[in-house]
């Protein structure tokens, strides 16, 4: 089996642009602030997702809560489809 970057910047960068989102049950698609849906699980009532954010999440109906490196990590490892995030880019120091 061949491996593969599943992720690569700056690890608060990659903390920063992760969101855990605990609402009703519901698929969600990217927009209105989810730039991709990294994982997700549903129960009858409630969906859960990890996502990876491109600004502020706009529905209301969302808690939203920060992640940790270990959610990040599990979250990727555990996705057996086509990566979805390749790299954030790089900030560069000035100086």
């Amino acid at each position: 089996m061949a491996s593969e970057v599943r992720l690569d910047g700056d690890l608060d960068d990659l903390l920063t642009a992760h969101r855990l989102l605990v609402g009703p049950r519901k698929r969600i698609s990217p927009g209105g602030g989810i730039a991709a849906v990294v994982r997700e699980s549903h129960s009858d009532r409630q969906s859960t997702l990890l996502v990876r954010t491109d600004g502020p999440i706009a529905d209301p109906a969302w808690s939203v809560h920060e992640v940790d490196l270990e959610e990040l990590i599990l979250a990727y490892m555990g996705e057996q489809h086509e990566p979805r995030l390749q790299s954030l880019p790089r900030l560069e120091a000035n100086g």
